[in-house]
């Protein structure tokens, strides 16, 4: 079972706080295709209206749609294959 740490940083137009950071493990069979979870995450958040929900949210959304098995990470960061960031 490979895991994939994936951190969902979020801009705030907040100065004292640029970035709030969502972080999930993706658990697969085989490695995760970025590319494809970027694209797809791009136009899931253009047709989300995001305006009403939590960053949390947004990602748990995303993420179920993603068909994929993950995970929220707790207080711990679990030993992961690979880590990548999505800005949004």
């Amino acid at each position: 079972m490979i895991k994939t740490l994936l951190q969902f940083m979020f801009e705030t137009g907040d100065s004292t706080c640029r970035y709030y950071s969502v972080l999930v493990v993706v658990k697969s069979e085989t490695w995760l295709d970025t590319g494809t979870l970027e694209d797809g995450l791009e136009s899931f958040m253009d047709s989300l209206a995001s305006d009403d929900l939590e960053h949390e949210d947004q990602v748990e959304f995303f993420m179920n749609e993603s068909g994929l098995s993950w995970s929220f990470v707790g207080s711990t960061i679990p030993e992961c294959s690979t880590i990548y960031t999505l800005w949004i």
